[in-house]
Parts: C-alpha cells; sequence; structure tokens
C-alpha cells in the first residue's frame, strides 16, 4: 500500500539511493498506487542531494501532472541552480511556475537568485515588480546583491543607480553597498592613462564621503582602495590625508593597510620628503 511504498522510498533517500528510489517511485506509479507528496519528494530530494539537477526537475513536474504540489524548497533549489549556471531562462519558468502551483509560492529567496542572475536591468525591474505583487519587498540584500553584480562587471553607472534606486526605496545602504562602489571606482583608475588616472579615485571620494555621511560606519574596506590607489599614483600626500582620516574616523587599519601606507615611504614613487616622513611617524606610532 502507500505507507509501504513510502517507507521504502523514504529509507533508499536516506542512503541516496536514486537510482532504486526512482525505479520503485515509477513501479508504484505503473501498478496504479496514488503517489502522494511523501512519495515525490522522496525522490526528488534524493536527486537534489546528488546534483541531478534535470531528473529532479523532470520528477517536480511530473509531481504536477499527478496534482501533487511541490513544495518552496525544491522549487528553490532548482531556480538557484539554473541561476548560478547563468540559465535565467530556465530559472524564470521556474518561478512562472512555482506562481502556477500554490500554495508553495515564491519568498525572498526566490528572487533573490533570480536577481541575482538577471543582467538585463529589464528583468530585473520585472522581478522586482513581481516580488511586490505577492507582497514582497525588495530588502537591502537584494539592492546590494543588484550593486556588486552591475560593479563586478564595471557598469558602475549602473550600480550607482541601484544604490540611490535604494534609498528611494526609503532603504539605507549597508557599508558593504558603499565599498563596492569605493573599489570599484578606485579600480577603473589602474586601468586609466594619465591625466584620467585620478578620476576614479575621485568619484570614490565622493562614495566615501557619502559614507561617512550616512548613517553606516566605514571599516577598513571603505579606506583601502583610496590609500592603495594614490600609493600607486605617487601621491603621498593623500595617502597620508585618508590615512588621518581613517584613524579619526576610529577605524583600526589593519596589516595590509600598514603595508601599504610603508611601501608609499619605501616605494620608488617617493622620494624623501615631509608627507613621507609624516606617514612613517603614524607607522611608528602604531
Amino acid at each position: 500500500d502507500l505507507q509501504s511504498y513510502n517507507s521504502l522510498l523514504h529509507c533508499l533517500m536516506r542512503k541516496k539511493e536514486v537510482a532504486l528510489g526512482t525505479e520503485w517511485l515509477q513501479r508504484m506509479l505503473d501498478t496504479g498506487v496514488a503517489a502522494d507528496e511523501v512519495s515525490f519528494h522522496a525522490v526528488l530530494r534524493s536527486n537534489l542531494a546528488v546534483g541531478q539537477f534535470a531528473e529532479a526537475e523532470e520528477w517536480l513536474k511530473k509531481m504536477i501532472a499527478f496534482q501533487v504540489t511541490p513544495g518552496r524548497l525544491e522549487y528553490n533549489e532548482l531556480i538557484e541552480h539554473y541561476s548560478k549556471l547563468g540559465n535565467v531562462e530556465k530559472a524564470y519558468f521556474l518561478l512562472t511556475l512555482m506562481k502556477a502551483t500554490p500554495p508553495s509560492l515564491p519568498d525572498a529567496v526566490t528572487f533573490q537568485h533570480l536577481i541575482t542572475a538577471a543582467n538585463d536591468e529589464n528583468l530585473v525591474d520585472k522581478l522586482l515588480s513581481e516580488m511586490r505583487s505577492v507582497a514582497l519587498s525588495p530588502d537591502v540584500i537584494t539592492y546590494t546583491s543588484l550593486v556588486q553584480n552591475c560593479a563586478s562587471q564595471g557598469a558602475i553607472e549602473q550600480a550607482s543607480r541601484w544604490l540611490e534606486r535604494m534609498v528611494a526605496d526609503t532603504l539605507q545602504p549597508n557599508v558593504l553597498a558603499f565599498n563596492v562602489l569605493i573599489a570599484s571606482c578606485a579600480r577603473q583608475s589602474e586601468r586609466s592613462e594619465k591625466p584620467d588616472k585620478v578620476s576614479g579615485l575621485l568619484a570614490a571620494e565622493q562614495w566615501l564621503e557619502r559614507l561617512c555621511n550616512s548613517k553606516c560606519r566605514p571599516d577598513v574596506m571603505s579606506y583601502m582602495p583610496l590609500l592603495s590607489g594614490y600609493a600607486r599614483c605617487g601621491a603621498p600626500e593623500k595617502v597620508l590625508e585618508y590615512l588621518k582620516k581613517m584613524l579619526n574616523s576610529s577605524v583600526e587599519p589593519d596589516q595590509k593597510t600598514w603595508l601599504v601606507c610603508s611601501q608609499v615611504n619605501e616605494g620608488e614613487h617617493i622620494p624623501g620628503n615631509s608627507t613621507a616622513k609624516a606617514i612613517q611617524e603614524l607607522i611608528d606610532l602604531r
């Protein structure tokens, strides 16, 4: 009977006997025993546990065909898998299927997987709209992931827009969102030729100032891109300026910070001068 089959399927799931579990569930269906949620979930979870996502997806579709509703957890694991593969179309199809088979409606995690994978701004807007349609609101994590995604692709203006959208949504950006923009702007200066080499650092300065004027507290990673960037540019006075700002904001430099500052004093960019000596004095004091 059903209970006997489910006990067997559960045992096979625990032993990760995926092939045997699949065989017994199929035999169960072929003999006309009405499989229930427990039956399908045992085989579906077994496939997910060993990374057989295509097989898991097929069993998810069979569940729906037999009018058994898959759980949110199973949907989310498949959506996460296809999102990480960059197969946003398949992930979005599963989201659509999930919305069509209540009560397992999407949650914030479901949308987070898709939003993280989406490279198209129009698709992201659509996903944010769909979130709101199911009474979910994008949060700081949602927007910060968008800032990170855009910045990682070098789309700094787009990343900046997402931070502004976060603020417009009456959300306070966290230090990570600011740090991503500071670091991305500073990295731009590495790829630029003079006289544009400092322009990225100037943009990074503006983001750091905005961070300091917000409710967030800067950390080491807030200052490090400017310290290392100006050190590379041979601008010891700027290194000294941001080292002092860092100390004045009660952010304790780490070992890497002191190493960057000490290299300013020793590097070929800087002859012995009063600025370099001032940096060395701060190092000695610490």
